[in-house]
């Protein structure tokens, strides 16, 4: 350390001059100072640019808020990475940044897999719901009078209402074979084979 000297020529004892300790600098001060320092080492306007970006890009993740920005802007860090792999600078500059991207990256895919996976298997669920729902149906018996024409319908009715075929012919005003083709439709929508399975799924 530096002296204060006695001009004078007395025998009296100098005293060290106190030089000021430097304040507490802040972390990003430090990483400032760093990148600041590879500013001198890199020529090209171009590598000072990205070393640049590098700066607030590590202050952002020192203050935990890489990760989100990553997030909102993922087109302007894919560019901004192959530029640096492209540039002249050495990949241990920015590999902090590769890695935290992979690791986002790789997270997104593992989220989107587990989402299609459980969309999978609620559809897989569903159908095999609906599955089973139709087949109790149909083993009931339950089935919608859409599935009958309004003719069909007609003659069922008639049917139920214990009407021949040649009463059913008549009062509908239509030949008796007319009236067998209807009730053979019948029974195969219906999935029966005669009249008393009819009245035994409809008769009240």
């Amino acid at each position: 350390m530096a002296s204060a000297r006695n001009t004078s020529g007395s025998n009296e004892m100098a005293f060290p001059i106190q030089e000021e300790e430097p304040m507490g600098r802040s972390v990003e001060d430090t990483i400032t100072e760093a990148y600041t320092a590879k500013l001198e080492f890199y020529k090209k306007d171009s590598l000072k640019i990205l070393i640049v970006k590098l700066i607030g890009i590590q202050q952002l993740a020192e203050k935990g808020l890489l990760d989100k920005d990553i997030a909102e802007n993922p087109k302007y860090y894919t560019s901004l990475l192959t530029e640096l792999q492209k540039s002249d600078m050495k990949p241990e500059e920015y590999q902090f940044l590769s890695r935290r991207m992979a690791f986002l990256t790789l997270a997104d895919v593992e989220q989107k897999y587990s989402w299609s996976k459980m969309a999978n298997l609620g559809l897989i669920l569903l159908l095999f719901g609906l599955t089973v729902a139709l087949f109790r149906f149909k083993k009931k018996g339950f089935y919608p009078k859409e599935s009958l024409t309004r003719q069909e319908q007609n003659i069922r009715q008639l049917i139920l209402m214990g009407r021949s075929n040649k009463e059913i012919a008549s009062e509908l005003f239509i030949s008796p074979s007319t009236v067998k083709t209807h009730i053979t439709n019948i029974y195969q929508k219906l999935n029966i084979s005669s009249r008393t399975e009819l009245l035994r799924k409809f008769k009240n």
